[in-house]
């Protein structure tokens, strides 16, 4: 794409990083995009450009929210981190604890690091199910009264989308509000983050509209085994939902999270921050421990999975052991632990090869002197191209 204005800040140590941003329009089936960079608590890239939807003359601007995908999935590790932090809850407590309903059917012992970790077993609704039964009222009881596709607590199974369902209500159960409401609320208009489960009304204008590159790759549905062909298809999603109204109204925070680069940034920031009130060490500490380390039974491929959180696995999120996230589908972030800080961010509304990303992720850790050679390697983290 040609004739693209790059608009944003980046500071002067990280000038080549605009060339290659600039460059990915010229090269790859780029639309619009943002890319986000924090050292040290300050930003220190922050760039968009395209348009927000094809043929749109508006272009990506600071208000423009996206679609992150199972980039949600990490902000819902956030907030259970918060409910550790606030003493509301342990990791290892049972989630019948709190949900009573939920402990039928070989459940009882499934623990909340369980199923934040993706070992409760329960990654698919009934055979054949729709995108439009997972959002119904009636995917709650379904999944209450489910039994596990495999023993709980065992292994991990990556939940793409049910887990949305799964975690919101436990957390309602928990705390007495949905993640939704919570998230408004204390990350929106307490602390100014732009994020949401759904989209909401009034943001419509400020929102991308989500499009498919002919480069996705769904080769990982093929030769799939019956379990892995179950959770693929109940429900299947088209990338294309994301923009149905159903979609945006929903409360599914596996997937439906509306956010943009430099907020997800910041609230990395922010959690990594010891002087930052969100969480505290204790509680992160524990919010990054080891839950599962083998191969993921749906992923087909070796997984680290903490409380939500995905942990560093042979170098994907860079050299450091301790860096830890959580991407999506076309976004992709990763936090750093060290005693230098880098979060980076990168959202997208075109579902494209990774490589335009790549080779800025793969810039940042060289520049400047001094910032710890730390990236997001997408290949290997990028649960979600498989989800569709």
């Amino acid at each position: 794409m040609s004739n693209i204005i790059i608009n944003g800040y980046v500071d002067l140590s990280f000038e080549p990083v605009k060339e290659v941003f600039d460059n990915n329009f010229k090269q790859f089936d780029e639309l619009g995009s943002a890319f986000s960079v924090k050292h040290n608590g300050q930003t220190v890239v922050d760039l968009k450009a395209g348009p927000i939807a094809i043929e749109s003359e508006v272009d990506w601007s600071d208000q423009t929210l996206v679609n992150v995908w199972s980039s949600t999935k990490g902000i819902v590790a956030i907030c259970y981190c918060i409910l550790v932090s606030r003493g509301l809850i342990s990791y290892q407590d049972k989630v019948c604890k709190y949900w009573p309903e939920f402990g039928v059917n070989n459940k009882s012992d499934i623990t909340i690091a369980d199923l934040l970790s993706h070992k409760a077993g329960l990654a698919a609704l009934h055979e054949g199910a729709t995108i439009h039964d997972l959002l119904s009222i009636n995917a709650v009881d379904e999944l209450a009264n489910a039994t596990p596709l495999w023993a709980p607590s065992k292994t991990s199974g990556y939940h793409i989308l049910t887990y949305g369902t799964l975690v919101t209500e436990l957390f309602r159960r928990i705390e007495g509000r949905f993640l939704k409401k919570f998230i408004e609320q204390e990350f929106y208009k307490d602390r100014g983050w732009d994020i949401h489960i759904g989209l909401p009304s009034e943001r419509e204008i400020d929102a991308a509209e989500i499009s498919v590159s002919h480069t996705l790759d769904l080769s990982i549905r093929n030769n799939a085994s019956e379990l892995q062909h179950r959770v693929f298809t109940s429900p299947t999603l088209n990338p294309l939902d994301a923009n149905l109204q159903e979609w945006k109204s929903a409360d599914l925070p596996s997937a439906n999270g509306f956010s943009n680069a430099k907020a997800i940034a910041d609230i990395y920031a922010a959690l990594i921050n010891s002087s930052d009130t969100l969480v505290s060490k204790e509680a992160l500490s524990q919010a990054i421990e080891a839950q599962f380390e083998g191969d993921d039974i749906i992923m087909a491929s070796f997984s680290r999975w903490a409380c939500g959180f995905v942990l560093n696995t042979d170098g994907v999120f860079g050299p450091n052991p301790n860096s830890f996230g959580h991407s999506g589908f076309r976004t992709f972030i990763v936090s750093i632990l060290a005693e230098s800080t880098l979060c980076e961010e990168i959202v997208e509304d075109s579902l494209a090869e990774r490589q335009r990303v790549g080779k800025l992720v793969s810039l940042i850790q060289r520049l400047p002197d001094g910032v710890p050679t730390s990236f997001l390697e997408l290949n290997c983290i990028l649960f979600d191209e498989f989800m569709i």
